[in-house]
């Protein structure tokens, strides 16, 4: 908690500007700056709100404070151009590599899967799964770490004495109690605030080495966390989904941008370049590597393809027991996913399983 006192200054007397120079973040003296723009007159004034400030925390359970000049501060948070003067958590910060996985409050059914398929095998391998604690794709990245006993963190858009959304209190005591952590920049007493998530976003990719896009709509906060990580320098992967399906819409674009493709914890792994990490996807782990990434619907209609070889569309429906559009949106899927192709009305299994 070294220096909390002066980032508190300087975060309420200067705000955002503290950043408008050339020094870059990470390399600031903050000690020598608080010397130079806090008069007497204004330390004395803030000194009153730091105690207040104080006083709200101490009534937070366990909660602890770590500053920009703080050694055991994010280390990969203090080098992105706006990094907070202050955090503010509950429970422990993970050591370990961090990806952040981010999607749709509203996720279908593929996306709910591929969401814990990739968190999960990530996050029982050793890698940490940041997340904003929003309902969706944001809940299921935590519950899919914390079933695996892996490590998580939620960064949160309001006071470290709140959660939002209020649903997510008993998720968010579950990542303080295994061993992951609750954090925020925004002030004890913070209300929650449709401005505070942007904020947030930048914190959520600038933890991580890179962001996972779980279905996002062209316009929405997924997209924002996705375009704060490229600014970042961060390495952005995105699962695709189906081309009927709005949801994917911004997942797609960002493929059309030069994202990476994301179809397993694998494709990650590699391109991350983590061989200790990648070496646990070794070909002898994953012989089954579609059980990992496809859903128990996609799994029905592959079965009945590698049972019985091509097959029409009215066929593999009646085989696989799915109805109407989402029968079609399934056979899509696998179609981006590259598992099949579509020939003169048949279907054909393109990437074969033992």
């Amino acid at each position: 908690m070294r220096d909390y006192f002066t980032c508190f200054a300087l975060r309420e007397h200067l705000g955002s500007t503290i950043y408008r120079q050339e020094t870059p973040a990470g390399s600031l003296d903050l000690t020598a700056l608080a010397r130079e723009v806090l008069s007497p007159s204004v330390r004395a004034r803030l000194q009153k709100d730091y105690e207040a400030e104080r006083q709200l925390l101490s009534r937070v359970a366990d909660a602890w404070v770590v500053s920009l000049s703080d050694d055991d501060y994010p280390r990969h948070l203090r080098h992105i151009p706006d990094p907070p003067l202050i955090l503010y958590g509950r429970g422990t910060l993970p050591p370990t590599p961090a990806l952040a996985v981010v999607g749709s409050r509203g996720p279908t059914a593929y996306g709910k899967e591929a969401t814990r398929s990739i968190a999960s095998d990530l996050a029982r391998n050793g890698m940490c799964i940041v997340s904003g604690l929003a309902r969706g794709i944001d809940a299921i990245a935590h519950e899919a770490a914390l079933g695996t006993a892996g490590n998580t963190i939620a960064v949160m858009g309001c006071g470290i004495e709140r959660v939002y959304p209020a649903g997510n209190r008993r998720l968010a005591q579950q990542i303080v109690n295994q061993g992951g952590a609750v954090i925020t920049e925004f002030a004890p007493g913070s209300a929650v605030q449709p401005f505070n998530f942007p904020r947030r976003n930048r914190i959520i990719s600038g933890m991580s080495l890179g962001v996972l896009v779980v279905e996002a709509a062209l316009k929405s906060g997924t997209m924002i966390t996705a375009r704060l990580a490229l600014n970042q320098g961060r390495e952005v992967f995105a699962v695709p989904g189906s081309i009927f399906s709005a949801k994917s819409a911004g997942s797609h674009w960002l493929l059309q941008q030069g994202a990476h493709l994301a179809a397993s914890a694998l494709d990650i792994a590699n391109e991350l370049s983590l061989p200790s990490l990648a070496a646990l996807f070794a070909p002898e782990n994953t012989s089954h590597i579609e059980d990992q990434t496809t859903s128990a619907e996609q799994r029905k209609i592959l079965s009945l393809l590698r049972d019985q070889g091509a097959m029409g569309a009215e066929e593999l429906r009646q085989g696989s027991g799915l109805e109407g559009p989402f029968f079609l949106e399934v056979l899509a899927e696998l179609e981006l996913l590259g598992y099949i192709s579509h020939n003169s009305g048949r279907y054909y299994l393109e990437r074969g399983t033992t």
